[in-house]
């Protein structure tokens, strides 16, 4: 097992993220997509929101920017999420 910082760890947090799909891999350096929500948010808090909700409005604004490659799309994506159109 590596070890869980340095060098090593970076690596295989690389590898881990090279196999996830886009849009999920642009937010996974996220520091709330890292954490477990249980550790951050309240009970009453996690029963009361869909957590998954940030993630679906991503998957929607990155598959509306198809037919463009892959770069253009989270291009688009991060456009949208930072100035809300």
């Amino acid at each position: 097992m590596a070890p869980d910082h340095g060098l090593l760890h970076k690596g295989k947090s690389y590898i881990r993220r090279a196999n996830i799909p886009n849009p999920q891999r642009f937010y996974s350096y996220n520091l709330l997509a890292e954490l477990d929500p249980h550790t951050i948010f309240q009970e009453d808090f996690i029963r009361a929101v869909n957590l998954n909700s940030f993630m679906d409005i991503a998957e929607n604004h990155y598959s509306n920017a198809a037919p463009a490659d892959d770069t253009d799309r989270l291009l688009y994506l991060d456009e949208v999420h930072h100035h809300g159109q």
